[in-house]
């Protein structure tokens, strides 16, 4: 029928059924597309996420790469030294 919002053009219960089908498959898929949505954003928003964009974006700032090499250089001597005696 095709009458999308033209309820006034509604003759008789054959017309009537075709409108109740078509808006309720359009509530339909709104329904899950909402839900899709949600789900999508209960994933980005997940804690571990969160946290991995954290860190994403504190790394850019700060050189943990001369860090952790200064600290295992730090660590290396020192066992050296340890096990040297």
């Amino acid at each position: 029928m095709g009458m999308k919002g033209e309820y006034k053009n509604i003759r008789n219960v054959e017309d009537l059924d075709k409108a109740i089908a078509e808006s309720g498959t359009a509530v339909e898929r709104q329904v899950e597309d909402i839900v899709g949505r949600y789900i999508g954003l209960k994933e980005f928003y997940a804690p571990a996420n969160i946290l991995a964009y954290g860190v994403k974006k504190i790394s850019s700032n700060i050189p943990f790469d001369r860090i952790l090499l200064h600290l295992v250089r730090i660590l290396k001597n020192r066992f050296a030294r340890k096990y040297a005696d």
